[in-house]
């Protein structure tokens, strides 16, 4: 699955994580990941298991809008 890695979020994860923005990628696209289930629309997956290293809260204000093909990172 193609993935653009220069969305809004990418500094803050790096940041959090202490990773830089190129080890929050390799860390990200490194894994093969199994699909858990099918969501409600076509094509969204719930996939995992997410290198323990990326996981983070989720945010305190979630966003009202997310661009179609967004990729989201979100614990259970």
């Amino acid at each position: 699955m193609p993935v653009t890695y220069d969305g809004p979020d990418l500094d803050e994860v790096a940041s959090r994580t202490g990773l830089s923005r190129d080890d929050v990628i390799l860390r990200h696209t490194a894994p093969e990941y199994r699909v858990y289930l099918l969501g409600f629309a076509p094509g969204f997956a719930y996939l995992g298991d997410l290198d323990s290293s990326l996981v983070l809260p989720r945010r305190s204000s979630p966003r009202t809008r997310v661009p179609a093909g967004s990729v989201a990172i979100a614990g259970a």
